[in-house]
């Protein structure tokens, strides 16, 4: 890698935004610049240790929500444990760990299609800078390579395994039972994402994953209200009756397991 390497990220239109710290036993990211950035999405991001740009990413979901998978990996996560291992090998060395991102501009289009500039542009730099932390043997991977490993409908947390953040209960009303959505209430929303942000549904313990989508708009107290559509109304309907009281735990703050009828 060239000594330049983070002037020319700089050049590419990066901005500082954060850095990683050591906290206890873990690592987080410190909010350095205000503003709305950690909510921005179809975005790129780097980590750069002493001047040199050490990983490339590309998120398709908030930052907020994929720098949490750096700042706690879940089992089976291999790209959240080795990168958040290589943060904190580094600063464990006495070694700053700067946080860029890239937003594209909103609306770019091609006849009418939507543009995602972040997909495009990724392997590109990737190729370019040839990030040590992006390599697995040999080969240079993206990030669409190793997979975002939360937001994935084919991973999770284990079920069986994972420990509980908390849990709630709720009766199928006809707009549960026939929409496919569902309120957690006050107390299990403070485990929950921001407004927007993604959220998996395990449907069962060895059932589906269905991506949805957290909205705290919709309730007065701005608890969350999840959206599952069909796929969700569809399970609902073949595993409770109206008005059946339907359990769930949450596991991750973007995954939750809704038990089937005889969990």
């Amino acid at each position: 890698m060239e000594n330049d390497s983070l002037d020319r990220l700089i050049e590419a239109g990066f901005v500082q935004q954060s850095i990683w710290v050591s906290s206890g036993t873990g690592i987080q990211y410190q909010h350095g610049q205000p503003g709305t950035w950690l909510e921005a999405t179809h975005a790129l991001y780097a980590f750069c240790v002493a001047g040199t740009v050490c990983y490339i990413g590309k998120t398709s979901r908030s930052l907020r929500s994929r720098f949490a998978g750096y700042q706690s990996p879940g089992n089976g996560q291999q790209t959240n444990l080795r990168v958040n291992q290589k943060i904190r090998e580094a600063l464990s060395n006495q070694q700053e760990v700067t946080l860029y991102t890239w937003v594209p501009e909103p609306g770019l289009q091609w006849a009418s299609y939507d543009i995602d500039l972040a997909a495009g542009l990724e392997n590109s730099l990737i190729a370019a800078f040839e990030p040590e932390w992006n390599r697995a043997g040999r080969k240079l991977r993206s990030e669409s390579d190793f997979n975002e490993e939360v937001a994935s409908p084919s991973e999770g947390p284990d079920p069986a395994a994972a420990p509980s953040l908390g849990a709630f209960s709720l009766h199928l009303a006809d707009t549960y039972y026939n929409l496919g959505y569902l309120n957690p209430g006050v107390e299990a929303s403070e485990h929950l994402g921001h407004h927007g942000d993604p959220v998996i549904l395990q449907l069962g313990l060895d059932g589906p994953l269905v991506p949805a989508k957290i909205d705290r708009n919709a309730n007065r107290n701005n608890s969350v209200r999840i959206y599952g559509g069909m796929t969700l109304a569809r399970w609902f309907q073949n595993h409770f009756s109206p008005g059946g009281l339907v359990e769930a735990e949450i596991l991750h703050t973007s995954f939750i397991l809704i038990k089937g009828a005889n969990a």
